[in-house]
């Protein structure tokens, strides 16, 4: 499990990065100087990756994505540890501590999650020299009207994929645009073992459902999220710095 909720606004409040380290940040995605990513960070461990709950085969969609990140950051030059090593020990200081989240409400106490997170970070340092923890978080939003799409040539696209509205790709001759677009996103936010944000990145990944001329229409089934996020991690990704960049480390799919 992860410690904290990872979309970027919940984790500026969470972790109050204070406006002078923001200002120092040399690039949008950093939240610190890339300067102490490079000099600080050389293994990070990947914590549980989490999906919509409405994701077909949700634990096939994670470790799908778990090998992308993995991919990025060891092609970047990051030793990683992976998210089965990160879960298993923050389960065991949760069960440990007792109640990190409460029985009837489901609400969680934010300074035992807090405390486990701490936990778990200090055996991961101990155990694998890690540094930080990335969190990757895929949750469904709102990615029209507030942003998300990009324009390609004739029509738009989310990620590398097209919005289509009853087989016509839109704005491919057609007069209306979207009112609203649903999609998938991906959080991924790099924190340091006190749970400061060091980098942090939203990048979307797939449309799923168009609204458009008074209805809607949602993606095709035999859309699979697994299939569009390595390109979306890369995205993702693409601004951490490199610490000695290879591309010798072996593809998601091998």
């Amino acid at each position: 499990m992860y410690p904290y909720r990872l979309s970027l606004f919940a984790a500026a409040i969470l972790f109050a990065v204070p406006p002078a380290a923001a200002a120092a940040a040399e690039d949008e995605a950093y939240r610190v100087p890339k300067a102490v990513v490079s000099s600080r960070v050389e293994t990070i461990a990947i914590a549980t990756v989490h999906v919509p709950t409405e994701t077909t085969e949700p634990l096939g969609a994670r470790q799908a994505i778990a090998a992308s990140v993995t991919h990025e950051l060891q092609r970047k030059g990051y030793e990683v540890v992976p998210p089965a090593e990160y879960e298993a020990l923050w389960r065991t200081y949760a069960a440990k501590l007792g109640k990190v989240f409460d029985p009837n409400t489901g609400q969680r106490d934010e300074k035992k999650a807090e405390a486990v997170f701490d936990l778990t970070g200090r055996e991961l340092a101990s155990r694998h020299g890690v540094d930080a923890v990335l969190f990757v978080h895929v949750y469904r939003a709102d990615l029209f009207p507030t942003g998300g799409y990009e324009e390609l040539g004739p029509g738009y696209r989310v990620g590398d994929q097209k919005l289509r509205w009853q087989g016509e790709t839109v704005g491919n001759g057609l007069l209306w645009h979207p009112q609203r677009i649903i999609g998938n996103v991906i959080d991924l936010v790099l924190v340091d073992l006190s749970g400061a944000t060091m980098y942090a990145t939203t990048t979307p990944i797939e449309w799923t459902r168009i609204y458009l001329a008074r209805s809607h229409e949602d993606v095709p089934p035999s859309a699979q999220l697994r299939d569009r996020v390595p390109r979306a991690v890369e995205r993702g990704l693409d601004d951490l710095v490199a610490r000695q960049a290879t591309d010798q480390a072996p593809s998601p799919a091998e």
